[in-house]
Protein backbone atom coordinates (compact mmCIF):
# COMPACT_ATOMS: atom_id res chain seq x y z
CA UNK A 1 0.00 0.00 0.00
CA UNK A 2 1.50 3.71 -1.05
CA UNK A 3 1.70 5.70 2.14
CA UNK A 4 2.40 9.38 1.72
CA UNK A 5 5.61 11.00 3.41
CA UNK A 6 4.74 11.98 7.06
CA UNK A 7 1.24 9.88 6.45
CA UNK A 8 1.03 7.20 9.33
CA UNK A 9 -1.43 4.29 9.10
CA UNK A 10 -2.97 4.10 12.78
CA UNK A 11 -5.34 1.12 11.82
CA UNK A 12 -6.79 -0.35 8.59
CA UNK A 13 -9.24 -3.70 8.89
CA UNK A 14 -8.51 -5.96 5.68
CA UNK A 15 -10.25 -9.18 5.65
CA UNK A 16 -8.61 -12.15 3.66
CA UNK A 17 -9.01 -11.22 -0.30
CA UNK A 18 -11.29 -8.36 0.52
CA UNK A 19 -10.78 -4.86 0.28
CA UNK A 20 -9.56 -2.49 3.19
CA UNK A 21 -12.52 -0.89 5.60
CA UNK A 22 -12.08 1.67 8.53
CA UNK A 23 -8.39 2.92 7.40
CA UNK A 24 -7.25 5.44 9.97
CA UNK A 25 -4.02 7.59 8.90
CA UNK A 26 -2.62 10.36 10.73
CA UNK A 27 -1.81 12.92 7.77
CA UNK A 28 1.07 15.49 9.68
CA UNK A 29 2.32 15.57 5.72
CA UNK A 30 -0.34 17.21 4.14
CA UNK A 31 -1.23 19.56 7.40
CA UNK A 32 2.23 20.39 7.68
CA UNK A 33 3.48 20.38 3.65
CA UNK A 34 0.29 22.82 2.84
CA UNK A 35 0.14 25.45 5.70
CA UNK A 36 1.25 28.07 3.32
CA UNK A 37 -1.51 26.95 0.52
CA UNK A 38 -4.52 27.47 2.03
CA UNK A 39 -5.35 29.37 -0.60
CA UNK A 40 -5.37 26.83 -3.44
CA UNK A 41 -8.22 25.11 -4.86
CA UNK A 42 -9.26 22.18 -2.60
CA UNK A 43 -11.56 19.12 -3.13
CA UNK A 44 -14.14 16.92 -1.49
CA UNK A 45 -14.37 13.67 -2.98
CA UNK A 46 -17.46 11.17 -1.76
CA UNK A 47 -17.95 7.79 -2.23
CA UNK A 48 -21.09 6.06 -1.92
CA UNK A 49 -20.90 2.62 -0.20
CA UNK A 50 -24.06 1.68 0.76
CA UNK A 51 -27.77 3.25 0.76
CA UNK A 52 -30.43 2.23 3.06
CA UNK A 53 -32.93 5.05 2.16
CA UNK A 54 -32.95 5.78 -1.12
CA UNK A 55 -36.17 7.66 -1.13
CA UNK A 56 -33.60 10.09 1.34
CA UNK A 57 -30.87 9.88 -0.34
CA UNK A 58 -32.84 11.16 -3.97
CA UNK A 59 -34.33 14.10 -1.99
CA UNK A 60 -30.18 14.90 -0.65
CA UNK A 61 -29.27 14.74 -4.60
CA UNK A 62 -32.14 16.94 -5.49
CA UNK A 63 -31.08 20.12 -2.94
CA UNK A 64 -27.65 19.88 -2.31
CA UNK A 65 -26.00 21.00 -5.46
CA UNK A 66 -27.67 24.84 -5.22
CA UNK A 67 -26.32 24.78 -1.29
CA UNK A 68 -22.63 23.60 -3.02
CA UNK A 69 -22.94 26.33 -5.57
CA UNK A 70 -24.43 28.99 -3.22
CA UNK A 71 -21.08 28.40 -1.28
CA UNK A 72 -18.78 28.86 -4.16
CA UNK A 73 -18.28 25.25 -5.17
CA UNK A 74 -18.39 23.49 -8.28
CA UNK A 75 -19.09 19.56 -9.45
CA UNK A 76 -16.03 18.23 -11.49
CA UNK A 77 -17.58 14.66 -11.43
CA UNK A 78 -21.49 13.66 -10.77
CA UNK A 79 -22.45 10.86 -12.20
CA UNK A 80 -21.98 10.19 -16.20
CA UNK A 81 -20.38 7.33 -18.15
CA UNK A 82 -17.42 5.68 -16.15
CA UNK A 83 -15.30 2.32 -15.95
CA UNK A 84 -13.44 0.64 -12.79
CA UNK A 85 -10.26 0.06 -14.51
CA UNK A 86 -8.47 -1.16 -11.02
CA UNK A 87 -10.04 -1.95 -8.10
CA UNK A 88 -13.65 -2.44 -6.75
CA UNK A 89 -15.85 0.37 -7.17
CA UNK A 90 -19.86 -0.64 -8.09
CA UNK A 91 -20.30 3.58 -8.42
CA UNK A 92 -18.56 6.30 -9.45
CA UNK A 93 -17.49 9.03 -6.75
CA UNK A 94 -18.58 12.44 -6.53
CA UNK A 95 -16.24 15.27 -6.95
CA UNK A 96 -16.66 18.78 -5.95
CA UNK A 97 -14.02 21.94 -6.28
CA UNK A 98 -14.11 24.83 -3.82
CA UNK A 99 -11.83 27.99 -3.76
CA UNK A 100 -9.67 26.84 -0.49
CA UNK A 101 -9.98 24.77 2.16
CA UNK A 102 -11.62 26.98 4.19
CA UNK A 103 -14.13 27.20 1.85
CA UNK A 104 -14.84 23.95 1.90
CA UNK A 105 -14.78 23.49 5.38
CA UNK A 106 -17.24 26.43 5.32
CA UNK A 107 -19.57 24.81 3.32
CA UNK A 108 -19.61 21.30 5.38
CA UNK A 109 -19.86 22.57 8.65
CA UNK A 110 -22.68 25.24 7.55
CA UNK A 111 -26.04 25.26 9.11
CA UNK A 112 -27.32 25.66 5.26
CA UNK A 113 -25.94 21.93 4.69
CA UNK A 114 -26.17 20.74 7.84
CA UNK A 115 -29.21 19.12 7.80
CA UNK A 116 -28.62 17.14 4.24
CA UNK A 117 -25.21 16.29 5.46
CA UNK A 118 -27.83 14.72 8.65
CA UNK A 119 -29.71 13.49 6.20
CA UNK A 120 -27.04 11.76 3.99
CA UNK A 121 -25.93 9.98 7.14
CA UNK A 122 -28.52 8.59 7.35
CA UNK A 123 -30.13 7.32 3.89
CA UNK A 124 -26.72 6.26 3.15
CA UNK A 125 -22.75 5.29 3.84
CA UNK A 126 -20.27 7.37 2.67
CA UNK A 127 -16.19 7.62 2.43
CA UNK A 128 -15.27 11.48 2.31
CA UNK A 129 -12.56 12.92 1.94
CA UNK A 130 -11.05 16.40 1.75
CA UNK A 131 -7.75 17.34 -0.20
CA UNK A 132 -5.92 19.85 -1.40
CA UNK A 133 -5.19 20.58 -5.39
CA UNK A 134 -1.66 20.36 -6.95
CA UNK A 135 0.09 23.55 -7.61
CA UNK A 136 2.96 22.49 -9.40
CA UNK A 137 6.72 24.03 -8.24
CA UNK A 138 7.58 27.11 -9.66
CA UNK A 139 10.15 27.02 -12.47
CA UNK A 140 13.34 28.65 -11.31
CA UNK A 141 14.93 31.58 -13.96
CA UNK A 142 18.34 31.26 -14.25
Amino acid sequence: MYQAPGATLLSANRPPGGAMTNVKLSMNYFSTHHQGDRDMAAYALFRNLSVNDAEGLAKYRANVPAIVQAAGGRYIVRGGAWDTIEGPADVPPILIEFASMDALNKWYHSKEYRPWRELRHRSAKYYAIFMDGYTPPKAVEN
